[in-house]
């Protein structure tokens, strides 16, 4: 076998080991699917390509579309032409959880209906009315909300026990993005002739709280980053050696690793001429000097731990399968303990937000003794 032969070897074991293996063991079996459901998945997985764009591309829109600023202590601002999809996106998700929380265990179903429930409330609080008092005053945007929320129990009620169909997620879709329109709306129609503009704050409050809801797969998407790291290490290693091996086996060095070695060295080179001119000639990247001795004390603690676990661990046979499967039995635990522990607190200071903005922040004082 040649060099280039070799290589080529090499370069398709690894793209099968990391890209396609993966997918295709690990990809969503749409087998005995209910009706419906396909559309709906599609629909949810081109709403995570778009967010995924606009992420990677937010210095770009940031950079060429207008801003829309907020004002006050804490100045929020959007690409204005990006809130009505930042908008959607929230609703979307939010139909998605909800329509899934149909069809779940009772005491999930409760959390996450009354989660929906608080954000419509909270949203329908923006209508603070026409001359922008906060208090009791009944809005169109207080009243749909509550319409919103008192339809979405009932909905849950009925459906609690049906199978799945594919009409509740539309019927969730409009419950939702119906109450979140009409109060949006209305906030952005009172505010605009002040110079006010409410859409980065609701947009950023809306958004924080659905982030505690997603620390989970936030969670398993840094699982998911190990994971790749892991397979991909021992997937180059697997890709590296087989050829040499099975070519020359008594050759303890090659082509491969030989260039591995050197890119390896070249990169070494770089960031130590890069340090260095930071901090001797004040070129590229800033160095702070008092900071280099802690760095210094950090890769040695690190290379010295896993020099222990190495020997502690050299009598042991751990595969790379183990490790993947160690790290999903860690990681399913840590975040069902932390949806636990934040979904509590999220209810509340939402609670305390929807009493303050529909006028019982002077309740809350008195029973505070404030």
């Amino acid at each position: 076998m040649s060099g280039g032969s070799r290589v080529a070897d090499g370069l398709t074991r690894f793209w099968r080991g990391v890209i396609v293996d993966p997918i295709r063991h690990g990809r969503l079996r749409d087998t005995g699917w209910p009706v419906g459901l396909r559309p709906i998945m599609v629909v949810g997985v081109v709403a995570f390509c778009i967010a995924v764009v606009v992420i990677l591309g937010a210095p770009v829109i940031r950079a060429v579309a207008p801003l829309s600023v907020t004002v006050g202590g804490n100045v929020l601002s959007l690409p204005r032409l990006m809130l009505p999809t930042i908008f959607w996106l929230v609703v979307l998700s939010l139909a998605l959880m909800q329509t899934a929380a149909l069809h779940t265990r009772r005491r999930t179903t409760v959390v996450l209906t009354v989660m929906t429930a608080l954000i419509l409330l909270f949203v329908g609080s923006l209508d603070l009315g026409v001359d922008g008092a906060s208090g009791v005053t009944l809005t169109l945007g207080k009243v749909v909300s509550v319409i919103a929320v008192v339809s979405l129990f009932g909905f849950v009620l009925l459906r609690r026990r049906a199978t799945f169909a594919w009409w509740e997620f539309v019927v969730v879709v409009a419950i939702i993005g119906g109450s979140m329109v009409v109060s949006l709306g209305r906030s952005a129609a009172q505010s605009a002739p002040y110079g006010i503009d409410f859409g980065p704050s609701s947009a950023s409050l809306v958004m924080s709280t659905l982030g505690q809801l997603a620390v989970p797969a936030a969670l398993a998407a840094g699982v998911a980053a190990a994971e790749f790291a892991v397979i991909a290490a021992t997937t180059a290693v697997s890709a590296v050696n087989r050829p040499l091996t099975l070519e020359r086996p008594g050759r303890a060095f090659g082509v491969i690793p030989a260039a591995i070695v050197v890119v390896f060295l070249a990169v070494v080179l770089w960031r130590i001429g890069e340090l260095v001119l930071g901090l001797f000639a004040d070129v590229g990247a800033v160095v702070d000097p008092h900071r280099l001795p802690l760095s210094i004390a950090i890769v040695g603690v690190i290379a010295l731990m896993w020099w222990g676990l190495a020997r502690l661990r050299r009598s042991a046979s751990v595969s790379a399968d183990g490790i993947v499967a160690e790290l999903d039995t860690v990681a399913l635990p840590v975040a069902a303990a932390l949806s636990i522990a934040l979904a509590p607190l999220v209810i509340v200071l939402l609670v305390v937000q929807i009493i303050t903005a529909w006028g019982g922040g002077g309740v809350i004082l008195d029973a505070l003794g404030v």
